[in-house]
């Protein structure tokens, strides 16, 4: 197991720096094109001139999975037990604040406690994986749910949101792992595909019952359910393509014995010096311009400065683990610094 410092720890920093440097890049194209949702704008928007009327304030993108469950009513205490318990009174969101901000962070302490297969691998630490991929499904449900309806909704309308995922996640993993073992899948097969088909079919059995097709609110319900289909789908993708391509690569390694370099070649270390100036440069940048002024180059110069760090935090990583993971060819190899170089190409369109 590799050390948490400096291996785990340039690790994260290579993803952190990575996911929020695209989140920025991606905001600063919306804001270049003229379309930008209330979601991923840091400010109020106001429509029309009535402001009092049509203001829809919003909280950061991050706490947006929040602000939804704050308007599911059945999550409060009800006024009845608080006329029992007269201790409650004036707590009566406590629920609701203990799912949005103490569970979350909860469940990803729990995970690590949890993964207690002989290995490592997804599939063989089976409700560490379904707990993770529900947790993630469900916080990009929340999400979307958030930006597309404002409204408070029955549990019975919630939970057409809240069932897809798992009708999808449970038998997905469950074929998978009967896959990974090399047992008989017909009956696992059939399984996923029937629970799959009915995820799909629920949100509009739910839509077409409630007559919520007659208004915005019961539209965005549906969608968000078959949202969680989708997301469940690309998690059980991406178990799928870490245990497939990664038992095949190293099955390839072994049978070919082909020779790795175990040292840092120097076009590695060219990238990395290219970095930091870009690293140098954009830092000057922003120090120069208003972004009150010029609100799109610099989110733009925000999201190169953080890819910049990104790059070079990963051939930081390279070098540390070269022993362990030989550099495998210049194709492999400087694909993840496509990402800055994707970066500056367009913060450059954005200036010109």
């Amino acid at each position: 197991m590799a050390p948490w410092f400096p291996v785990n720890l340039t690790y994260i920093l290579v993803i952190t720096f990575g996911v929020w440097g695209m989140i920025f890049i991606l905001i600063a194209i919306l804001q270049s094109i003229g379309w930008i949702h209330q979601l991923l704008y840091p400010l109020p928007i106001f429509e029309g001139t009535d402001v009092a009327e049509k203001a829809r304030p919003m909280p950061p993108w991050f706490l947006v999975y929040a602000f939804k469950l704050f308007q599911l009513s059945f999550l409060y205490i009800p006024a009845s037990l608080q006329e029992i318990i007269p201790a409650l009174e004036g707590f009566r969101a406590l629920p609701v604040f203990i799912a949005s901000f103490i569970v979350p962070p909860l469940i990803l302490t729990v995970i690590p406690f949890i993964a207690r297969g002989r290995t490592t691998h997804p599939l063989d630490n089976m409700l560490a994986t379904f707990i993770l991929g529900l947790f993630s499904t469900y916080m990009v449900q929340l999400t979307v749910w958030g930006a597309m309806t404002l409204s408070f909704h029955s549990i019975l309308t919630a939970l057409t949101v809240f069932i897809t995922p798992i009708l999808v996640l449970i038998p997905g993993l469950r074929l998978l792992r009967v896959v990974w073992l090399g047992m008989n899948i017909k009956r696992d097969a059939i399984i996923f595909i029937a629970s799959t088909i009915i995820a799909i079919i629920l949100p509009f059995a739910a839509l077409i019952a409630t007559e919520g097709y007659r208004t915005e609110v019961g539209i965005g319900d549906a969608i968000s359910g078959l949202l969680g289909v989708v997301i469940a789908g690309l998690y059980l993708g991406i178990v799928a393509f870490y245990t497939f391509r990664f038992e095949s690569s190293s099955e390839q390694e072994y049978i070919s014995g082909s020779v790795e370099v175990k040292s840092v070649p120097g076009i590695l270390i060219a990238v990395a010096i290219s970095e930091l100036f870009l690293i140098v440069f954009t830092g000057i940048l922003l120090a120069l311009i208003d972004p009150l002024v010029e609100p799109i180059l610099a989110t733009s110069l925000i999201g190169l400065l953080l890819l910049s760090i990104y790059g070079l935090s990963y051939t930081l990583y390279r070098v540390i683990t070269i022993d362990h993971k030989p550099y495998k060819g210049h194709g492999e190899e400087l694909l993840p610094h496509s990402l800055v170089l994707a970066g500056l190409v367009v913060t450059i369109l954005i200036t010109l």
